[in-house]
C-alpha cells in the first residue's frame, strides 16, 4: 500500500461517525499497572531530542509485522514512527495506534491513524478517562509501504506530562494484527516502554 504523505486536514471521515455511535477506533486500552520495558528506550542525556524506541518481536504478527516503533519529543509536538517488516495486504480499513499513560496510570491518550484503502486518513487523540476524541488538524502524515510516520501536538496531550509509558499497535480491518512490545501472554495488560528512559 503506497500512500505517498497526505494531510490530516484535507480529510474529513471516520471521526463523525464516532460521535454518531459508529465503530470506536479502537478498544479501550489497558491500564498500564502492567509490566514496563525499559528496553530500546533512549533519550534525556542531551544527545538529541527525548526519545523511546520499542523492538518488535519477529514472528508475532497476524497479517503485519512491526520491527519498530519510536516516539520522539520535537519542540511543541510529539512524533511516532511506525516501522514495518513488510507491506500490508490490501484492507478496508488499518488503525496505527500508540497507548501512553502517565505514570500512575490514571491519565491517558490514544494516538491514532486510521487510513482507508482509498488513501483517506483520520488523524486522531482520543483522551482517557473521558473517552473524548478530537481530530488532528494540520499536520501531515507521511506514509509508505512499510512507515508511517505521524505527528501530534503536545497541547493535546497535557495530562501525560514529561514522562509516561506507551505500547504500539496495528489493527487490520477490526482484528489486531502485531502490537510493540509483544502483548506476550495476556493482551489486556501489555507491556509498556518508559519515555524517555
Amino acid at each position: 500500500m503506497r500512500l505517498g504523505i497526505v494531510t490530516s486536514a484535507t480529510v474529513a471521515m471516520g471521526l463523525a461517525l464516532t460521535a454518531c455511535g459508529g465503530d470506536e477506533p479502537a478498544a479501550e486500552p489497558a491500564s498500564p499497572a502492567s509490566s514496563v520495558s525499559n528496553a530500546g528506550a533512549s533519550g534525556g542525556d542531551g544527545d538529541g531530542p527525548p526519545t523511546s524506541t520499542c523492538q518488535g518481536t519477529p514472528g508475532d504478527g497476524n497479517g503485519a509485522e512491526l520491527s519498530a516503533v519510536e516516539v520522539k519529543r520535537l519542540g511543541d509536538n510529539l512524533q511516532v514512527t511506525y516501522q514495518l517488516e513488510a507491506a500490508l495486504p490490501d484492507a478496508d480499513q488499518v488503525l496505527y495506534t500508540v497507548d501512553a499513560w502517565d505514570p500512575d496510570g490514571e491519565l491517558g491518550h490514544q494516538l491514532g491513524v486510521e487510513l482507508d484503502r482509498r488513501g483517506q486518513l483520520t488523524e486522531y487523540v482520543l483522551t482517557y478517562p473521558e473517552k473524548t476524541t478530537a481530530e488532528v488538524q494540520g499536520y501531515d502524515v507521511e506514509t509508505t509501504d512499510t512507515t508511517l510516520v505521524a505527528t501530534y501536538p503536545l497541547d493535546m496531550l497535557r495530562s501525560l506530562g514529561a514522562e509516561f509509558k506507551w505500547s504500539a499497535t496495528v489493527k487490520i480491518g477490526a482484528d489486531p494484527a502485531d502490537s510493540c512490545p509483544s502483548v506476550g501472554d495476556d493482551p489486556l495488560n501489555p507491556e509498556r516502554v518508559v519515555f524517555p528512559e
